[in-house]
């Protein structure tokens, strides 16, 4: 997360260096946190698919457990 805020930085830094245009450091800025925030988000939703896949196995397992019970 933190590195994509440093990489925007850095872009925008340049980019103010090398033209007369001294808004694209914060344009740069922007992208690092849009970047930052993007992969906290790609990272939520493997976190909710890994959650899920534990909840399934879960429920086979306990339904496994009722049925050597009933026997």
């Amino acid at each position: 997360m933190v590195v994509a805020v440093f990489i925007g930085v850095g872009i925008g830094y340049l980019l103010k260096k090398f033209t007369p245009y001294p808004w694209l450091f914060w344009l740069g800025v922007f992208w690092g946190i849009s970047a930052a925030i993007l992969n906290v988000y790609k990272a939520y939703k493997v976190q909710v698919k890994s959650y899920e896949e534990f909840k399934e196995r879960d429920e086979l397992i306990k339904e496994k457990i009722q049925k050597e019970k009933n026997k």
